[in-house]
């Protein structure tokens, strides 16, 4: 049933390696691909939090980034707590609203390193797998009947 119902995302390995074990409806891997994204999210989240503790001794841009990433980390959760709730009452355009502005939100993590020369972005390989997580979650959430 997993590979019914990942079948129309852009990444169907981690879809399927996620969605695995669902009973087979579109809600439910709905819910288990965003969870997914959340656990991702918060280890994530981990990393920025010791970068910034590891650079406390360094200014500058760096630490400012890192700032933005943790902020934009912890609306990105929210948001996708937001579409679980959303997912469970049914309200599929509010969960694709929700998961769209978690996307955002890991995007403005790497653009704030994109805009900054001369500096590496610690996370970009976290943040691709959040990228990818969330772009599945969205497509599962278009299969969800409201």
């Amino acid at each position: 049933m997993a590979g019914q119902l990942c079948a129309n995302t852009n990444h169907l390995a981690l879809c399927k390696a996620v969605v695995k074990n669902e009973p087979g409806t579109a809600k439910d891997a709905t819910i288990s691909m965003i969870q997914a994204t959340i656990v991702q999210a918060e280890l994530a989240k981990q990393k920025i939090e010791k970068l910034i503790k590891d650079s406390s001794s360094k200014g500058g841009m760096a630490k400012m980034n890192l700032q933005t990433c943790k902020e934009v980390y912890d609306d990105a959760i929210s948001n996708l707590w937001t579409s679980i709730d959303n997912a469970k009452t049914n309200s599929v355009p509010d969960m694709t609203i929700n998961l769209s502005a978690a996307m955002s939100d890991f995007s403005a993590c790497e653009d704030g390193y994109m805009e900054s020369p001369g500096t590496t972005f610690p996370i970009s390989h976290s943040n691709s797998v959040l990228s990818k997580l969330t772009s599945a979650s969205l497509a599962l959430a278009s299969e969800v009947k409201e």
